[in-house]
């Protein structure tokens, strides 16, 4: 225990002090516990004596009370542990009690006031608190103590006004440097979010503008050239428009997240083709993994595999997740794809069927400190190619999985790679005696090709053929749903084979489809006459083909072409 040396008021020197020294060192002070160290230092001129100092102030940021307490012998000052900022609990109180009064409050013996106990400590006995006051608004607390009781006597706190409003001023001009600090602080926030939203917004939309604005050119050379537009291009075309729709989903994700939008996502779920989809967001990204030459391989052995989730942001976050994984990726580099179906065991999705979608790079890796925090909107990342912000896409990808009740989760080895999983539910149907399988003839690889990947997503099964005789094959060996076939074809044409089909008592009630880039009343006469259902034109978009196949499959067959 701290002996008590301010024990006879009788010999107190009750001269006028001289108080320009403590003056002096107040004015210096920069932080609160410097005011403290000013009065304690310069004990001996104090108008009253005391064996401790305290100073309460409001947090900068106005959450709560902060105090500071020096504890001082004649001569010298110790600091003890409570000269740092500390939260008060069983005193804040009678703190609070006096800076809401605004005026100061002298306590002979503490004993007897257990509030003013656990404000000033088990040793004291005696003590005075005075307001800081600026503006004529109550801030603060300096506080006096003794103890021994009955030190402090009426009149006291009048003849520490003049230093109290000193002490205050001082005070109340470093609150006003750590708000400012605050303020600042803030501000660099807000420049670094801003910069980041911009970087990563330019960074996104680069490539897919690159690409739409390279057709447009090649475009614009052959309209001057007159040259024809050929399938080629109508492929080129879709590449474009899907590249397009990219940009406008990357400009509301960043926008969502800028804004701040918190809300539940409100979802439409369907049962899709866990292989479709994912061949559906890989594809756009293929060109830009050319370039690079980074392999990017989707493989789900489960083609049957279907999940139950709303398309749209699922595509979103997927998306998100491949182009923060082809970033990482060095030229070169191997981006591997794979889904497979687990049984939940966490609380909540006991017995819950869900899909697993691991996308996993060759990159540098994230060091263990960064992984917590990957999901942070605008968390930054250096690999070796640039500097990438990656926060937003996972930040949106995890929202989404969470909105379905899944997850996102990140493995990481520095120096091999990084693994991103994405938990979403899986359709309560799951096997492939349970999906429609659907026949597609074109003779046109890529047009079979992109054809074949479109009605996948769907949730289809797909058998491929390209021509006529190889349909016929598959067509006797396999069980059939629906044939989708494109008209024009060397040898037999899509009218021929669907006469073929209809003459087959085996086949002839499968609905069929024909594509056909001419739209003439004598292609149209021709495949009413080979008993075909629905006649379309090309490029035919995709929610029209979904519909009409979803038509043709849950209902009684039409013959009227339409």
């Amino acid at each position: 225990m701290i002996e008590p040396d301010s024990v006879n008021t009788q010999k107190q020197d009750l001269r006028a002090p001289d108080k320009s020294t403590t003056s002096a060192r107040i004015n210096d002070a920069h932080t609160p516990q410097d005011i403290l160290d000013a009065l304690a230092s310069e004990r001996a001129l104090s108008p009253v004596p005391f064996d401790f100092c305290s100073l309460v102030l409001p947090a900068p940021d106005g959450t709560g009370i902060r105090t500071w307490r020096v504890s001082a012998q004649r001569g010298e000052t110790l600091h003890n542990v409570g000269a740092r900022p500390q939260a008060l609990d069983k005193g804040e109180a009678f703190f609070a009690q006096v800076l809401s009064e605004g005026t100061s409050r002298l306590i002979k013996n503490v004993e007897v006031n257990t509030s003013a106990a656990s404000a000033f400590g088990d040793d004291v006995r005696s003590a005075i608190a005075l307001p800081l006051a600026f503006g004529g608004h109550c801030f603060g607390l300096l506080c006096f103590a003794s103890l021994q009781a009955d030190v402090y006597q009426n009149g006291d706190a009048e003849r520490l006004v003049g230093l109290a409003d000193h002490a205050a001023a001082v005070a109340q001009a470093i609150l006003l440097r750590e708000r400012m600090e605050i303020v600042t602080e803030t501000e660099r926030e807000i420049a670094r979010l801003k910069s980041g939203f911009v970087n990563t917004l330019v960074r996104d939309i680069r490539f897919p503008l690159t690409s739409v604005l390279g057709l447009l050119e090649l475009f614009e050379s052959k309209l001057q050239a007159r040259e024809p537009f050929d399938m080629e291009d109508r492929q080129l075309l879709g590449n474009a428009l899907e590249n397009g729709d990219r940009m406008r989903r990357l400009l509301d994700d960043h926008l969502e997240v800028a804004q701040q939008q918190d809300r539940p996502l409100s979802l439409e779920q369907e049962d899709v083709s866990v292989a479709g989809l994912l061949e559906e967001v890989a594809e756009p990204l293929r060109g830009e993994a050319a370039l690079r030459g980074v392999e990017l391989n989707v493989n789900v052995n489960m083609r049957a595999l279907n999940m139950n989730v709303d398309v749209r942001q699922a595509r979103r976050a997927l998306c998100h997740i491949l182009t923060v994984a082809l970033d990482a990726t060095p030229d070169g580099g191997i981006i591997q794809i794979e889904a497979q179906t687990i049984t939940g065991t966490r609380v909540g999705d006991e017995g819950r069927r869900l899909v697993v979608i691991n996308v996993a790079d060759s990159g540098r890796g994230i060091p263990a400190e960064e992984v917590p925090f990957v999901f942070d909107a605008f968390w930054q990342a250096k690999d070796q190619r640039t500097n990438v912000v990656r926060g937003v896409g996972l930040a949106i990808a995890k929202r989404v999985a969470a909105a379905h009740g899944g997850n996102v989760s990140v493995r990481s080895h520095v120096g091999v790679g990084t693994t991103y999983s994405i938990i979403l539910p899986a359709s309560r149907q799951v096997t492939a005696e349970n999906m429609r399988r659907i026949l597609i003839v074109d003779d046109v690889p890529d047009i079979l090709l992109l054809l074949s990947k479109l009605v996948a997503r769907m949730g289809y099964q797909v058998e491929t053929a390209p021509g006529a005789e190889d349909a016929l094959a598959i067509l006797r060996e396999k069980q059939i749903d629906l044939l989708l076939t494109d008209w024009s074809m060397p040898g037999m044409n899509g009218g021929e084979l669907i006469s073929a089909l209809k003459r087959d008592e085996r086949c002839s009630e499968i609905p069929t489809i024909v594509l056909t880039g001419h739209d003439t009343d004598v292609e149209r006469t021709e495949a009413r006459v080979a008993g075909c259902d629905r006649f379309l034109v090309k490029p035919i978009k995709r929610d029209e083909l979904q519909s009409v196949i979803s038509e043709l499959l849950a209902t009684p067959i039409t013959k009227a072409i339409s």
